[in-house]
Formats: C-alpha cells, structure tokens, sequence
C-alpha cells in the first residue's frame, strides 16, 4: 500500500527558496530541479516511508539531491508529512 505525501507550508516555502537560489544561475533547471525533487520525495516516501534514519523521536531524514529531507510517518492514516528541506551542505542538525 502506498502512503499519501503531504508538504507542509514551510517546506514549500523552503521548495520556493531553493528554486530562487538555482534561478539566479539558471531559471529553467530551477523550476524543473525543484519538480524532480518533488517527485522524488513522493516516490520514495509513498512507498518506502520508514526507510529514512530516525532523527528525534518521531521525526527521520533521508538525502536527496544534495538535501536532507526532515518527516514524520503516521502509520495508522498511511500518511507521510514532509516537515522541512535544507542544504546537506550545512550542518541541518545545529
């Protein structure tokens, strides 16, 4: 069974983030890098959403595309929730 994916408002704002920042080099790849990275979080969360590493408690990362990727899985509703998106770069877990 595959799980729903939900964004939460500060993910998308931080999706909108990064796409300005690849724009100022290149605005094509930006809104078609930050499509891929979308699609790439609801593929692998849909259907292998406890495959991350557990980070505090019920919050687990996983990397994509040179991004950690912060959730929470709700079991019972079948139901991922995309908390938050940074840089790989910095250190995401200060």
């Amino acid at each position: 069974m595959r799980y729903a994916v939900y964004f939460t408002n500060s993910v998308l704002f931080e999706l909108d983030e990064i796409e300005d920042y690849i724009a100022r080099d290149s605005p094509i790849r930006a809104i078609s890098f930050v499509e891929e990275l979308q699609k790439r979080m609801r593929d692998t969360l849909s259907t292998t959403p406890n495959s991350g590493r557990i980070y505090k408690q019920s919050t687990r990362f996983i990397a994509l595309s040179g991004y950690i990727v912060l959730y929470e899985v709700e079991e019972t509703a079948k139901h991922v929730h995309v908390l938050h998106i940074v840089s790989g770069r910095t250190d995401w877990k200060a």
